[in-house]
């Protein structure tokens, strides 16, 4: 009769409610029944969150009638209850990675936490400023806020290295080298990725409205913690611990050591011995044919008299077993633009009283 009832026309809406079933005696009876209920006051995503759990609290409490509630919506309320722990445990991964990653890279671990901390302090920011923008933390919103991880290590990790390898003592001073070494790159870095993803502002989708939004935040803030809040903070707290050495260098003490490959003599073929016959001249000043003797380095005059200087006796020519009568000095000559001495080039006149 019951179904007989629930068959008829008047309760037709209700045959796709109502699924029956069997048992071993072919009695029939109901296996499964819904029914629909009206809500309101769901439009925001808190509300849709706090419906999806009352919902499911109901149906806890008769968990013998396998109490199941359903409805499209509670796909995304499902993925906004994963949405704030998921992003959290990927903040936190992120930044541990990156805090690995800076102790490998930055001679100081107590810098690479600063280093950490900036990255988190960077991502807090971006949580806070999108609630002020407008932005929800949903799916789209925690993808772009792990993407923005990578932003903020590239402000934080450059000026913390910058201030690391300065050789300066005082802190102000090693920060003024980052950031006169660093600072203009990270500027030019950050202007440029904003530029180019400006473009997306004005598209009317929200997914990538809100990946333009949370870049920028990721940026603008990355680069006010690289430029003021951890240069500040490194010169305050830091100080002393973060050195890699010093400029100022005790000469006086300083020991260097020079260490020369050793040197090969280069053996040279020394020219033949010259064997013409020695060139006969005849000198005004000497009775005999005298020879010109080529010596090492110097020549000299053999049987000279007094008179004559050995000083300027190179390049003269030597008469052996030869007598020279009195001769008037040999006066040399000067080469001003040299100032090397030079040998009269004429030969000395003899005496009025020389007599061949």
């Amino acid at each position: 009769m019951t179904s007989h009832y629930l068959f008829t026309h008047e309760t037709e809406p209700w045959m796709e409610d109502v699924k029956w079933a069997q048992d071993l005696n072919g009695r029939e009876y109901i296996y499964a029944f819904r029914f629909l209920i009206g809500m309101r006051d769901i439009s925001s995503t808190t509300q849709q969150q706090a419906a999806t759990k009352s919902f499911r609290e109901v149906a806890a409490r008769y968990a013998d009638y396998n109490v199941t509630t359903f409805m499209p919506l509670w796909l995304f309320t499902d993925q906004y209850d994963l949405v704030v722990p998921n992003t959290v445990q990927d903040i936190v991964i992120a930044v541990l990675c990156m805090l690995f990653i800076a102790f490998l890279l930055i001679p100081q671990p107590f810098c690479a936490l600063w280093v950490a901390f900036t990255i988190g302090s960077i991502d807090l920011g971006v949580l806070g400023y999108m609630t002020l923008w407008g932005v929800n933390l949903d799916a789209i919103s925690m993808i772009t806020i792990i993407m923005s991880v990578g932003f903020s290590v590239d402000y934080s990790a450059h000026i913390t290295y910058g201030y690391v390898i300065s050789k300066e003592v005082d802190p102000r001073e090693r920060v003024r080298d980052a950031l006169g070494d660093l600072g203009w790159p990270v500027v030019q870095g950050a202007t440029s990725t904003i530029l180019a993803v400006a473009v997306l502002a004005d598209v009317p989708a929200y997914m990538i409205v809100t990946f333009f939004k949370t870049v920028f935040l990721a940026i603008s803030i990355g680069l006010l913690h690289g430029l003021i809040f951890l240069p500040l903070m490194l010169s305050l707290f830091v100080r002393g611990f973060c050195t890699v050495g010093s400029r100022k260098v005790d000469e006086s003490n300083m020991t260097i050591t020079i260490t020369c490959p050793p040197v090969v003599p280069a053996f040279r073929r020394q020219p033949p011995p010259d064997t013409r016959p020695p060139k006969p001249s005849t000198h005004p000043a000497f009775k005999q044919p005298c020879t010109l003797h080529e010596s090492s380095h110097f020549s000299t005059l053999q049987n000279s008299p007094s008179w004559l200087d050995s000083r300027f006796a190179d390049g003269f020519e030597t008469c052996p077993n030869s007598t020279i009568l009195d001769a008037p000095p040999l006066v040399p000559t000067r080469q001003s633009n040299v100032g090397k001495r030079h040998r009269q080039k004429s030969p000395p006149k003899p005496p009025e009283n020389f007599k061949y």
